[in-house]
């Protein structure tokens, strides 16, 4: 039986163990006082009076293109998402039927401004009433908070933070 091929193993001495493994702890407590510094600043900051902190997405992946539009024709009503982002949006999504599937979405609040959110607007055929105030508005959505809406490889995406 040989030896194996190849140089000779050096062990480390008794001292360089033990240096090794200060290095290594050292090494340990600085990233982690770090992650604790950086996480305690994060905080300040989000809770901050004037700071604005989502926690949910800014976009809104709302579904195929060509089913949505088939459906909203089909109901004859636009499509309501309620309870998006934390209870702060109800939305309406709907499509201009003389428009292609991948052109034409709108998207915008469904409340009046300033108006609770339990004055959800209502849809007639022809335009949108407040149930609380009887103020009415256009099917396009004009005198509401509307969102843009771009149609991506066939799926609906609403972006909360472009408003038009």
């Amino acid at each position: 039986m040989t030896a194996p091929a190849g140089p000779p193993v050096r062990l480390f001495t008794r001292r360089e163990r033990v240096a090794r493994r200060r290095a290594i702890a050292l090494l340990i407590v600085a990233v982690s006082a770090f992650a604790i510094l950086l996480t305690v600043v994060a905080l300040r900051v989000a809770t901050k009076p004037d700071s604005e902190v989502n926690l949910g997405s800014d976009t809104f992946r709302v579904g195929f293109a060509k089913t949505l539009e088939r459906r909203i024709r089909a109901d004859r009503y636009p499509l309501l998402f309620q309870d998006l982002r934390d209870k702060s949006i109800d939305i309406f999504v709907d499509h201009q039927k003389d428009r292609p599937f991948y052109q034409g979405w709108r998207a915008f609040e469904a409340h009046a401004p300033n108006s609770p959110r339990s004055c959800t607007l209502a849809w007639n055929g022809e335009h949108y009433t407040d149930p609380c105030t009887g103020a009415t508005y256009p099917a396009d959505g004009i005198g509401l908070r509307r969102f843009e809406v771009k149609v991506v490889k066939g799926r609906v995406f609403v972006n909360f933070r472009k408003t038009i």
